[in-house]
């Protein structure tokens, strides 16, 4: 189950109020760009954000760019047929997905699938990410204790890293704990 974010003044958005709850996803709905921005900055997490343009203090073109900019989800906005080519054009290229309005059920679930799947896709590199960030840290707090251990107790490189692994496995302890332990005592 999706949480969406549907941002929508109240004019003409019976037709995409209603296609947002085929889905079956939890939706928030809001009214301003302004609210929209306020629940972004406190952090809370939305898979995907619909914003029916015009909105009361904004069309909603700059809060799309807000959200590509600062969250993970799928951005989606719904503008008249007639100025979708030119809204595309502005927020294209920086991953919103933008439908003309009337939206048709087909237009809306092609766009919806296509945002999860992206939101999906992003996650996983997102978790990557992390995974490498942590590794590198791992490796650099690893790399700090070998300096110290060349340093404090004068052993070369290669007795410095075979006592780290040495240490991990004698006490069951990861390269990391035994690389903190060594930093604390010397440190």
């Amino acid at each position: 189950m999706w949480n969406i974010l549907f941002i929508s003044s109240g004019n003409d958005d019976k037709g995409l109020s209603e296609l947002i709850g085929t889905t079956g996803d939890a939706v928030v709905r809001l009214t301003s760009a302004n609210q929209a921005r306020q629940r972004l900055h406190e952090g809370d997490d939305f898979d995907l954000i619909v914003i029916n343009a015009p909105l009361q203090d904004e069309f909603g073109d700059e809060l799309a760019l807000t959200a590509v900019e600062n969250t993970m989800a799928g951005v989606m906005l719904a503008v008249n047929a007639a100025q979708e080519d030119e809204i595309e054009s502005h927020v294209g290229e920086y991953g919103v997905v933008v439908i003309g309005k009337p939206v048709h059920y087909q237009t809306f679930y092609q766009a919806y699938k296509l945002l999860t799947a992206m939101y999906k896709r992003m996650q996983y590199l997102k978790n990557e990410n992390d995974k490498l960030k942590r590794k590198m840290e791992e490796l650099k707090l690893i790399s700090r204790a070998k300096c110290v251990l060349i340093q404090e107790m004068h052993m070369n490189e290669n007795e410095a890293h075979r006592y780290i692994e040495k240490e991990a496995m004698d006490f069951r302890k990861s390269k990391k704990d035994v690389a903190e332990k060594i930093l604390r005592l010397f440190g």
